[in-house]
């Protein structure tokens, strides 16, 4: 039997799973990079969002804050129903429906979305007001892109 001496390099099946293991947590690694990027990213939109919201509904509450400084102004000067409107007319201006006491507001948010306050005029003095109405919406129409098929659930 004759051995080969030479300068031949074997490489061993433990080079070939160290290799394999290195290109897997690389790709691993990138992978995570990507991932976090990615949660990053919605997390400042999301962020965003909230921080609307939150703007949306300080600049509601100023509007129901003056209709209820207005209000309570009124009735404690004694006011009657028609100058009590002409107050609150001239104190929210174009928001204010006079024919049904009602004051309506849309507040600009982002992504194409409102915030809708809407409250009744009591002529009680102890209540002032009712809140009828306060949520988001989507103020932009958008039109669904229905180039592609899409499986509706049916078997068809």
């Amino acid at each position: 039997m004759e051995r080969k001496s030479g300068g031949q390099i074997n490489i061993g099946a433990s080079s070939l799973v160290l290799i394999l293991i290195v290109l897997v947590l690389t790709t691993m690694g990138v992978l995570s990079l990507s991932n976090a990027k990615n949660d990053l990213d919605l997390a400042e939109k999301n962020a965003a969002s909230v921080k609307n919201y939150y703007e949306a509904g300080n600049a509601a509450e100023h509007l129901l804050q003056k209709t209820d400084r207005t209000l309570t102004e009124a009735f404690r000067e004694g006011s009657d129903r028609e100058k009590i409107a002409d107050q609150l007319s001239a104190a929210m201006g174009n928001i204010y429906d006079r024919e049904k006491n009602v004051f309506s507001a849309d507040i600009e948010m982002d992504n194409g979305r409102a915030l809708s306050v809407t409250a009744a005029i009591d002529w009680n003095p102890d209540i002032r007001y009712t809140l009828q109405g306060y949520h988001v919406y989507i103020r932009e129409h958008y039109e669904i892109d229905k180039s592609r098929p899409v499986w509706t659930g049916t078997g068809e």
